[in-house]
């Protein structure tokens, strides 16, 4: 309407020249501008309109896919965790003592729990194990250590369970989801932090602390043990060198053995364990040079096997040997003799249960690899003192 008003004036002034150069020229002029000005109006007005309801469709729809996104999310992460139960982990034995007993050796949960603690601090900071002084300098790990990205309790369950279950590191590494090569770094960095760890978790016992807890049997027979000792020998593969095989040959066990002294107090408490010795070495060889002698003082005695003539080792520290009677040239023991081997043996009998405890990490009963001889006395170290987190043996 408002163009058709403008079209007819714009003819009426070109049909009268009166009105082109005349005032009213300049209205209809007026008018024109007006009418675009209305024109403008509207335009703007209606496209404001548009502008407005696209506006609140798209912030209805951003809200709409931030709420698909979050539901998203929420499937990915129950999804993981459906995953994450899935595989083998430190979640499988929470609040469950009699799996945490079989996977881990440890008596409860809240044992591992406990430990896991302590050793928490130190592991967050952990430095990859390089290999022994001995090992090469090619055969030194190094590098990456993609199982740091592991929480503290998996990376220790990942190592208790291969000492338990005695497991090979490949299976472990497929139970975990991890490459072997990292379970393997894993394992021996983990296995020396232990080994340091319970060291000084589990000192040796000073004379008071051993009287403090000795047992009345001890008391009334042999109040002044301190240590009661006999040696291991666990099975390895076959050295390819001649000399690592005589060293290692075992004329007791005819194989090839490594051999451990191992130490426990009266109260059944291990304290001492020694590095691995080839088999050959003898049982006064390894006390001897195992480094036991320097921790005992004048007025201790050692309870042990008749195998362990070590008398003249102790002697000179002021240290009594006890060992049941030999026979020497008599034909039978006195009365007094046999008296004094069974009380010994019913005694001694406590380091061969503390043996015994130990063995239940599976990896002590298999043939040891050649490979593994660099943590080899570590192995057998934490083997045996994570055993001290159980109940007391002699009571």
């Amino acid at each position: 309407m408002v163009f058709f008003v403008l079209f007819c004036s714009f003819v009426y002034v070109l049909s009268n020249e009166d009105y082109v150069h005349g005032v009213h020229s300049q209205f209809i002029l007026l008018l024109f501008c007006l009418c675009a000005v209305e024109c403008n109006t509207d335009v703007t007005y209606d496209t404001g309109t548009i502008d407005l309801t696209a506006d609140q469709t798209s912030a209805e729809h951003e809200q709409e896919l931030q709420l698909q996104v979050l539901s998203l999310q929420q499937q990915v992460a129950s999804l993981t965790q459906e995953r994450d139960n899935a595989h083998f982990g430190v979640h499988w034995i929470a609040g469950d003592d009699k799996k945490t007993r079989f996977y881990t050796g440890l008596p409860t949960y809240t044992i591992f729990q406990l430990l896991c603690n302590y050793v928490s601090e130190k592991a967050l900071n952990l430095k990859e194990w390089q290999g022994s002084k001995t090992t090469g300098a090619t055969d030194r790990r190094s590098g990456p250590q993609p199982f740091k990205t592991m929480s503290v309790d998996k990376q220790l369950f990942a190592v208790l369970v291969r000492l338990r279950l005695g497991l090979c590191g490949a299976d472990v590494a497929a139970r975990f989801n991890m490459p072997e090569s990292s379970y393997s770094r894993l394992f021996s960095t983990w296995i020396i932090f232990l080994e340091k760890e319970l060291n000084l978790l589990f000192p040796w016992p000073s004379r008071a602390r051993v009287d403090h807890f000795m047992p009345e049997c001890f008391k009334q027979r042999f109040p002044t043990t301190r240590v009661i000792i006999d040696c291991l020998e666990i099975q390895m593969e076959r050295p390819t060198s001649l000399m690592n095989k005589s060293k290692t040959y075992s004329s007791y066990k005819s194989r090839n053995t490594m051999k451990i002294l191992v130490g426990i107090s009266p109260s059944g408490l291990v304290t001492f364990v020694s590095d691995t010795w080839g088999g050959r070495v003898s049982d006064k060889l390894i006390t001897k040079s195992s480094g036991l002698l320097d921790k005992l003082e004048k007025g201790d005695s050692v309870m042990a096997d008749k195998g362990f003539d070590i008398e003249d080792l102790l002697t000179p520290l002021g240290v009594k040997l006890n060992i049941p009677p030999k026979l020497g040239k008599s034909s039978q023991l006195s009365s007094q003799k046999v008296e004094v081997t069974r009380c010994i043996a019913e005694l001694r009998i406590h380091v061969e249960r503390a043996i015994g405890r130990a063995r239940n990490y599976s990896i002590l009963n298999q043939v040891f690899p050649v490979s593994m001889s660099g943590i080899a006395s570590a192995i057998v170290f934490v083997c045996f003192f994570l055993t001290n987190f159980d109940e007391c043996m002699v009571k």
